[in-house]
């Protein structure tokens, strides 16, 4: 998870989350919030694993809040289909 530490299994950090709602899924996670770090996020999604490739949705609506110093909870909100999977990319621009 984010902000985990991969040494000591009983810190996982926080683990992206999903939640529907009329509809809606919400796929929620956390991204670092410095511009600076050369890190990049892109949330994908599909609506089937064999078939479908994951990519870049048009999301119906985001939202950004504040978790601490280091992280912000961003929070990605997509009308689905009866089964939607995502997942986060994280790249890094770092040598």
């Amino acid at each position: 998870g984010w902000n985990g530490d991969p040494t000591n299994n009983a810190n996982q950090g926080y683990l992206p989350q999903m939640v529907v709602s009329n509809g809606v899924s919400y796929y929620i996670a956390r991204e670092l919030k410095d511009p600076l770090s050369g890190i990049t996020y892109e949330v994908q999604a599909t609506t089937d694993l064999v078939f479908t490739p994951f990519a870049a949705p048009a999301w119906n609506s985001t939202a950004t809040n504040s978790q601490d110093l280091l992280l912000k909870v961003v929070t990605f909100g997509l009308n689905t289909a009866d089964e939607m999977f995502f997942r986060t990319v994280i790249s890094t621009n770092s040598p």
